[in-house]
């Protein structure tokens, strides 16, 4: 029986075996996607996300979210959502020491930014990251896993956590520690 809609997809760090490439990928940060199971070999995974763990002194350990990427074929069918929601039970119940997730949306993606906060991010900040000497105008966003929107996403998916000795991946990049920096200012303010 093929599968036709998100809840049916499974969702899981990419494989060896899966055929998915992104354009641009921080260093680090390892692929969280959304599989079908029913799909020709190299034609499974219908959606993707980067993602790794980034230590801020005074605020913890979170989890960076990098460019969640949807096959077209599979847009607005709640595969994003999902993904998302997946993506962050899966970290809460495996890393009870990671306290939340972060992420940035360009000012030019600011559609997408409805989809984030109807799963619990919460924009807390304006910021413009350089790069190549290029000012991008984005909007910073957090997600506490002590929060009610955490609580009901966890609740509502598989218990299955990760297995215990895995580690998250750190992830490092120029335009991440501008992120982090303006999110996680080392002055508290």
């Amino acid at each position: 029986r093929p599968v036709v809609n998100a809840s049916q997809l499974e969702y899981r760090v990419l494989q060896p075996s899966d055929a998915w490439a992104r354009d641009f990928q921080m260093p680090g940060c390892v692929n969280y996607v959304a599989a079908n199971p029913s799909a020709e070999k190299g034609e499974n995974v219908v959606a993707s996300l980067g993602f790794g763990v980034v230590s801020r002194p005074g605020y913890g350990e979170w989890v960076y979210i990098d460019d969640v990427e949807v096959r077209e074929d599979w847009r607005r069918k709640g595969v994003a959502t999902q993904l998302m929601k997946r993506l962050l039970a899966y970290i809460h119940k495996g890393w009870s020491d990671v306290v939340g997730a972060f992420l940035c949306v360009l000012e030019r993606n600011a559609s997408i930014k409805g989809l984030y906060e109807k799963i619990g991010f919460r924009h807390v900040k304006d910021v413009v990251l350089i790069s190549e000497g290029i000012r991008v105008p984005a909007y910073g966003y957090l997600y506490y896993f002590n929060s009610s929107a955490s609580s009901a996403t966890v609740a509502s998916l598989p218990k299955r956590p990760p297995p215990s000795w895995m580690r998250l991946p750190a992830v490092h990049h120029p335009l991440l520690d501008q992120l982090s920096n303006a999110l996680f200012p080392s002055d508290g303010k």
